[in-house]
Order: C-alpha cells, then sequence, then structure tokens
C-alpha cells in the first residue's frame, strides 16, 4: 500500500476510533469481499499486536467505525464481516483505467 490510509466523508477528515478499527476497515476495502473473523485478524493486526483472542477487539473496531461511519459501513456476514458501499481510491483508480 502507497502512504498513509485516511477516512473523509464530504471532504471532511473522520477519526474512525484509533489505529485498530482504521485497520480493520483497511484489510474490509483491501479484500473486497467477505472475510471470515479469522482471515480479517491475520489482516488486520499484526504478531505483536495480536491479542490473544481477537475476537472481542474486532467486534469493538467494527462497532467504532459503525459509530463513526454509519452501520451500513462495515456489514455482517455469516461468520465475519463485508466492507459496505464505500467509494475508495483503488475503487476511483479502477474506473479510471477501465474507462
Amino acid at each position: 500500500m502507497l502512504g498513509t490510509v485516511e477516512v473523509d466523508v464530504d471532504g471532511q477528515s473522520i477519526d474512525v476510533g484509533g489505529p485498530r478499527p482504521l485497520r480493520i476497515l483497511t484489510a474490509l476495502t483491501i479484500a473486497g469481499r467477505p472475510l471470515s473473523l479469522d482471515e480479517l485478524a491475520d489482516r488486520a493486526f499484526e504478531d505483536d499486536d495480536r491479542p490473544g483472542d481477537p475476537i472481542p477487539a474486532l467486534r469493538m473496531g467494527v462497532r467504532r467505525l459503525r459509530s463513526a461511519l454509519g452501520a451500513e459501513t462495515v456489514l455482517t456476514r455469516p461468520g465475519g464481516y463485508e466492507i459496505g458501499q464505500v467509494d475508495s481510491d483503488a475503487e476511483h483508480f479502477e474506473r479510471l483505467l477501465t474507462a
């Protein structure tokens, strides 16, 4: 990934509740598909940062994301989560390539 990850809504920077929610959002956005809790934990936590039981930390991160960005941002799927409708720079870039 290039550069830092930032979240903005209508040009206004949004605090999503810290680095863990931001990493969860990034992992879900990059995946572009539902991720199981295990997959999401593997992508969202570094080895030295991974809690012994990552599930409560994932749920808290998702709760913070939904609070900051709306309930439709992260969708609950059987066994995990999926990113809702968002417009990322990566999606914008892909649209430009196919135009």
